[in-house]
């Protein structure tokens, strides 16, 4: 039964190589699986604040930009650690989260929703 839990494994994350310009370089993300309790709890907050962002009367496109933003704090909560010199914060992850390209962010989101590659660790 214990190797199905998942949640300890999916929290301490998997290397992710960081790849520029088609090449892989130096540096990697660690990237928390979406059993962590760090995705849950953002994931959780996002959708209370989504519904309060739908029902505000702001204007379309200042919900559409708060929607995105909710896009990388959840984005964000799955950054666990990298390889860059700069420590990982809320505010650095976030800062990350709102800066990668897109193909960097879904390959964060795939393989954080791949749940072999954490059940997989040791």
């Amino acid at each position: 039964m214990r190797q199905l839990f998942i949640k300890d494994k999916a929290r301490e994350g998997v290397k992710l190589p960081v790849v520029i310009d088609g090449v892989d370089g130096d540096h990697y993300v660690i990237v928390r699986g979406k059993d962590s309790d760090e995705y849950r709890q953002a994931t959780a907050e996002s959708v209370i604040r989504s519904r309060d962002i739908m029902l505000s009367e702001s204007s379309i496109s200042e919900r559409a930009e708060s929607l995105i933003d909710e896009r990388y704090k959840v984005l964000s909560s799955l950054v666990a650690g990298w390889s860059f010199d700069e420590n990982v914060t809320h505010e650095s992850a976030y800062e990350f989260a709102t800066s990668i390209s897109e193909p960097v962010a879904q390959a964060i989101d795939k393989l954080a929703e791949n749940r072999a590659k954490y059940l997989k660790k040791q």
